[in-house]
């Protein structure tokens, strides 16, 4: 890691930053504590808040190598415990870039490019709108907001699962509210 400020147990760098008054707004431009710390351990320097390490980059040529030529080694989310837990590990949004990410990442590229969505996706739309979305409204108008939220997750539904909310309280009606 580059180099940073000293730290203590637990906190970190955390009591050095301020997080009222008008130091707020200068650390948020990266005049204030970020600038010192620049000055003082380099363009590129590193802070602790609590476990996380935080590389702060006040250097535009260090920004561009680091983020636009070699971000595809940094570009990695990190490992969490309560993300992993609540998804069981198999949430496309917070998985790591593994060879099973990359595959799904491949899948969901190829399914949601506009080529895709035009030709293959675009019935699943018309069909959900024209019957079952204008029968709903008909028969119950004042569930206009359930109505809505069951043909958008029953699209969504469609196209990634194969399965279509036929009510909002069935389990496809209330998918999206599951994965959130």
């Amino acid at each position: 890691m580059p180099p940073g400020p000293p730290t203590i147990p637990i906190l970190g760098n955390a009591h050095q930053i301020p997080s009222t008054g008008r130091y707020r707004n200068k650390m948020i431009n990266s005049r204030g504590i970020f600038r010192a710390w620049a000055n003082k351990y380099g363009r590129i320097s590193t802070f602790k808040l609590g476990p996380a390490n935080i590389v702060v980059l006040c250097d535009c040529k260090a920004i561009h190598k680091l983020l636009v030529e070699k971000g595809s080694i940094y570009s990695d989310r990190p490992d969490t415990y309560i993300g992993n837990l609540y998804t069981k590990g198999n949430h496309l949004a917070i998985m790591q870039m593994i060879p099973e990410w990359r595959e799904k990442q491949k899948i969901m590229a190829y399914n949601f490019s506009p080529n895709q969505l035009d030709q293959k996706h675009f019935k699943v739309q018309e069909a959900e709108y024209s019957t079952i979305l204008m029968n709903d409204l008909l028969n119950s108008p004042t569930s206009f907001f359930n109505h809505i939220r069951r043909y958008t997750n029953s699209v969504a539904s469609s196209v990634k699962y194969g399965y279509r909310a036929a009510t909002f309280s069935s389990f496809w009606g209330h998918l999206s509210f599951i994965e959130t």
